[in-house]
């Protein structure tokens, strides 16, 4: 085995402890590992001496053995690891799953050295911990040389000394260069393994309980869910403001991330780093009227104006709703464009009379243009007295004739949340989309779409990026919207994206859309309902948003309850179960 030494250990331990057995692999600051199951009641002198068996050069030295940051005396049976591995592994796999040290080796005891100390205000992080319990700097050097030469230097310290954390505290995770394969469940490797995740309190946001970013929140009981906060959005996966963390360790996922857990497909195209966000949006209130810039014009935009727009990257995005759910999506007909200028005549005393006439004469997405931007860049007061008359003429019919759902009632809805906001008027132009439970839409970059009330589950390429023009108090780049639009146009219907069946048509759907960074599938099961799904050739995020159920990785099998967020890495084969209630899963994903 490359880089890896086996070793027996002779047993002279009472018969009931013969059977007690610890899988140990010892690693050191350079040099091979050494793999030896022990009886549990062997003591760490023992264990000391056996490695200088295993290498005479060793026998004469002074060595410390560590585990999981702390030193191991003497006169310590082996048997206390136990308890301090059972919040990673179950106690009935103990004696066949390894159980990593490190072990420090010099010519003299710690005391008996002179070694400069830490700075006692700043507390040693990564491998600098190692020097607190013996470790010679030399030998700390070496071992961060060799390490982030395998795994890939990252330039930010912070996330070096967290890989550096992660692989120190998390006994399960192999040496980067040993050539063994991880614990088959190990989460510090991310084969597979929950996260903990964050919501943001975005003030258009359902408020307590009632948003469903809220409920799967406070699945995690760290998570205190108050009745007073909205709770607009759960993010799940790398981007930096609100990084999803490994359940156990806490460590950042992007810290843990490789060629392997992401393939190394996914690895090259995208630096090492999941290509796209997963979330989870309930929406009170209408966000922005909206469009996200195509790559070119990210770049563009990001050097031109790196306050406004963070990165030079595209953001396309897809949305399946999780309950019924309403959106304003696309521009219109052309037809239906023309008709409510008639129709509202407040709409029209808003548009120049040559970009009128031009679309009236000869409707294109040319004309189309002239009367958006007309209307965008129109004088605020104007817009402000011709949303008051249209309000007051649509309040002197009776309530009855605007049902909930309806465009006129839509109109008064968003008047009452954005006053006198030129986006009211963009309700005349574009589609008003209801969805039910299991619709999507798909969002290419340049079209204008506004989000208006409703939960969803969201999947979009990792960007930030967003260009607004209306029903917000934010920044509004008018000009910049109006430039960057297709001004594509069509049915409401046509802007509906329905799953495909998936996984030979059983109880999945896919939502496949037309670019590289994402996908995602929809599983259902009924009560006591099963699927398996072979091993993606990409990373993958699972959320649990309705029911309980279970997921078996690798013949172990794990609670998925509601909320439940799991990382499952490239290659890994999942098997779905549905519990008492049924279970319905979403699942995003990146292949390439």
């Amino acid at each position: 085995m490359d880089k890896l030494s086996s070793f027996s250990l002779r047993q002279s331990t009472p018969t009931k402890d013969v059977e007690r057995m610890i899988q140990l692999i010892v690693r050191f600051g350079d040099g091979d590992d050494l793999s030896v199951r022990v009886a549990a009641s062997s003591s760490v002198l023992e264990l000391k001496a056996l490695i200088g068996e295993w290498k005479q050069a060793l026998a004469a030295k002074y060595l410390r053995l560590v585990y999981r940051g702390r030193i191991l005396h003497d006169s310590m049976a082996l048997a206390t690891l136990v308890p301090m591995a059972t919040d990673v592994y179950s106690a009935s796999t103990l004696s066949d799953t390894p159980l990593y040290l490190h072990c420090a080796v010099s010519d003299a005891p710690v005391s008996d050295r002179q070694e400069p100390q830490m700075n006692a205000n700043e507390p040693a992080l990564g491998f600098d911990r190692l020097i607190d319990v013996g470790f010679s700097r030399q030998e700390v050097a070496n071992l961060r040389t060799q390490f982030h030469s395998i795994r890939g230097r990252d330039e930010q310290h912070d996330l070096m000394r967290t890989a550096e954390e992660a692989w120190i505290d998390n006994d399960n995770r192999p040496r980067p260069d040993s050539g063994i394969p991880p614990f088959k469940n190990s989460t510090s490797y991310l084969r597979f393994t929950r996260l903990r995740v964050k919501t943001q309190p975005y003030e258009w946001g359902k408020l307590g309980m009632d948003s469903k970013a809220g409920q799967l929140a406070s699945a995690d009981p760290s998570t205190v869910i108050a009745a007073s906060t909205p709770y607009a959005e759960l993010w799940m996966g790398t981007h930096p403001n609100a990084p999803s963390l490994v359940w156990d360790t806490s460590v950042p996922l992007k810290a843990a991330l490789t060629s392997t857990n992401l393939s190394p497909a996914v690895s090259a195209k995208f630096d090492t780093d999941l290509p796209f966000l997963f979330k989870v949006l309930s929406v009170n209130k209408a966000l922005s009227i909206q469009a996200h810039p195509d790559k070119q014009l990210a770049r563009f935009l990001f050097e031109k104006r790196p306050d406004l727009y963070k990165d030079p990257n595209h953001k396309p995005e897809m949305a399946v709703a999780l309950t019924d759910f309403e959106a304003l999506i696309g521009f219109r007909p052309l037809s239906e464009i023309q008709h409510h200028l008639v129709a509202y005549p407040e709409l029209r005393a808003c548009i120049d009379d040559t970009a009128y006439e031009a679309f009236s004469q000869a409707p294109s997405k040319a004309s189309l243009k002239l009367v958006f931007a007309s209307l965008m860049q129109r004088d605020p007061a104007l817009v402000a007295t011709q949303i008051r008359d249209l309000i007051t003429r649509l309040a002197t019919t009776t309530a009855e004739a605007w049902p909930v759902g309806t465009l006129n009632e839509l109109l008064i809805r968003l008047d009452s949340q954005y006053p006198n906001d030129v986006g009211v008027f963009c309700a005349l132009l574009l589609n008003f989309v209801r969805l039910k439970e299991g619709q999507g839409i798909f969002l290419a970059a340049n079209e204008p779409h506004a989000y208006l009330s409703g939960d969803i589950i969201e999947c979009m390429a990792a960007s930030d990026n967003v260009v607004r023009s209306g029903l917000t108090p934010k920044f509004k780049d008018v000009n910049t919207l109006v430039d960057m639009l297709t001004y594509n146009n069509g049915s409401a219907d046509s802007q509906i994206l329905n799953g495909v069946a998936y996984n030979h048509g059983k109880t999945s759907l896919l939502y496949d859309p037309p670019i590289d960074e994402f996908s995602i599938i929809r599983t259902k099961l009924g009560v006591r309902g099963e699927e398996h799904f072979a091993g993606l050739a990409g990373p993958s995020i699972l959320l649990v948003t309705e029911g309980n159920g279970s997921l078996v990785v690798d013949g172990e099998e794990v609670v998925a309850g509601c909320g439940f967020v799991f990382f499952v890495g490239a290659g890994v084969e999942v098997v779905a179960k549905g519990g008492d209630g049924g279970v319905t899963m979403y699942r995003a994903y990146c292949v390439v």
